[in-house]
């Protein structure tokens, strides 16, 4: 539990100034001028049901202005959830976005911590604290090339993925070690909801 704390804790002191940050960029897109978002709980099965930018566009023929489609459902409906909760007028709103984002980023390392844990046992008498697992996943939650998809409230989806994705892997290796088939039906619904986050 520690070095959870630490993790979350580090997250949150790197990025807490983020916390002040208002809409920029793509925000737009997926947040403040997106009808299904916008519109709170009330937009989620649209959300499910349509391309991630067509309550943005709200016609067919102009989401060709963007190559590719994009089926991203998972990050805006929990912006929606967000919207639902603390209502779209809510001058805070940006700010509890950003919080949230940190604190599913500070979750991850986390996570990633307890994957290596498990494939990488600490040796009996070490310290955790000195341990590849620990001091790889304080690595991760460091590392600058993640400032992008933290600072940036869009970036959720990439947090969202990245985040799911290891909770399937996690739940494989639980199935694995414990042979219980519950593990590996978790595991394909982690990875569903990866996919429902990115499509990468």
């Amino acid at each position: 539990w520690l070095a959870a704390v630490l993790l979350v804790g580090a997250a949150v002191a790197l990025y807490a100034g983020s916390i002040a940050f208002g809409y920029v960029l793509d925000d737009e897109m997926v947040i403040q001028k997106n009808v299904f978002t916008q519109d709170g709980f009330g937009g989620i099965g649209r959300i499910f049901g349509a391309d991630s930018f067509m309550g943005y566009f709200q016609k067919q023929d102009k989401l060709y202005l963007l190559e590719g489609g994009r089926y991203r459902p998972l990050s805006l409906a929990t912006f929606a959830m967000e919207v639902g909760i603390f209502g779209k007028d809510n001058a805070s709103l940006p700010h509890i976005s950003h919080l949230i984002n940190i604190l599913l980023y500070g979750l991850t390392g986390v996570l990633l911590y307890r994957i290596l844990l498990g494939l990488f046992p600490i040796k009996e008498g070490g310290q955790w604290y000195f341990s590849l697992p620990f001091l790889a996943a304080l690595v991760f939650v460091l590392h600058p090339l993640h400032v992008e998809c933290i600072a940036n409230i869009k970036g959720r989806d990439e947090i969202l993925a990245l985040f799911f994705s290891l909770a399937s892997l996690y739940a494989m290796l639980k199935h694995f070690d414990t042979n219980r088939w519950r593990w590996a039906g978790f595991s394909g619904l982690f990875l569903l909801l990866g996919l429902f986050a990115k499509e990468n």
